[in-house]
């Protein structure tokens, strides 16, 4: 088997980790299962959620949004955003199907035989993957409902990334395109600032540029999105065609639980969904 390179986070119900299989890549999730722990639909009925995902297909792209499920089950994307050159960024919106879990922890939509999910142990994160005429896609969905502070963005996080080529979506022959995955060390600052280190990718692309002038800049709003903005000019990584840049391409949404983020962005060489799981974090100091 090929080798898998993964991390658990700080919580360990959860692991995230790329795989090279054979001339393909993948992103693989790992969600711990709890002995006795027994679901039911009220645990994912009544929600509000965000989710992101990446579709491999006819086209490639990758998908994020939020929505709701009402007490029946009855899923609704309110907003579902894709990238500008995908359907001129439009994604699908209103009711999609019914949402149910059986006691395991298993999750399945009306309508969609393919589509296959878990509810992770703390009733807060699906992650589910699914096939249609298009392609195939994996979906991460986080339950609403947490607070979150800036101070919750820092500390050191392992990054996992995937990322599918640009495929039909651009015909310039002059835009590098290519599959890939990636795996790398995150670090983000009080004021901020985030940097890259040991950055790993097969096959091989270029680490992105995260210094000054580039330098990247996180944040978290009160309901876990985060974002990533560079000072003019934008960093050289994550500009993309058509001047899409880190600024209008980067979403992600961290965790109920602070311990891992998931987002998705287009880079210099197409679509990415990536994970981060927290490796260190600093509680705050409070004084009285």
């Amino acid at each position: 088997m090929d080798p898998f390179t993964g991390t658990m986070t700080l919580s360990k119900n959860f692991i995230a980790g790329t795989q090279t299989m054979g001339s393909n890549y993948a992103l693989q999730i790992v969600q711990k299962m709890v002995p006795g722990n027994a679901y039911s639909n009220a645990d994912i009925r009544g929600k509000s959620f965000a989710f992101h995902g990446l579709q491999v297909g006819d086209p490639n792209a990758w998908n994020y949004g939020t929505g709701t499920t009402d007490t029946a089950g009855v899923v609704n994307f309110a907003t579902s955003v894709l990238p500008p050159a995908v359907n001129g960024g439009i994604g699908p919106t209103g009711d999609i199907g019914t949402l149910s879990v059986d006691s395991n922890g298993f999750v399945t939509i009306s309508g969609n035989t393919t589509f296959q999910g878990f509810l992770s142990d703390d009733r807060k994160t699906i992650v589910a993957t699914e096939a249609s005429e298009d392609g195939y896609r994996m979906m991460i969905i986080q339950v609403s409902g947490q607070t979150y502070e800036s101070y919750d963005k820092v500390g050191t996080w392992y990054t996992h990334m995937l990322n599918a080529d640009y495929g039909a979506s651009f015909g310039a022959s002059e835009i590098a395109s290519i599959d890939f995955r990636a795996f790398y060390e995150t670090y983000i600052l009080t004021n901020g600032y985030l940097n890259i280190a040991n950055w790993q990718a097969d096959p091989g692309a270029s680490a992105p540029n995260t210094t000054s002038p580039y330098q990247w800049i996180a944040a978290i709003s009160t309901t876990g999105i985060m974002t990533i903005t560079t000072p003019p000019p934008p960093s050289l990584f994550f500009l993309g065609p058509v001047g899409v840049s880190a600024r209008t391409s980067f979403d992600g949404q961290m965790s109920h639980d602070k311990m891992f983020t998931v987002e998705t962005q287009t880079t210099d060489y197409g679509y990415a969904l990536s994970v981060m799981t927290r490796e260190i974090y600093i509680e705050r100091e409070v004084r009285p």
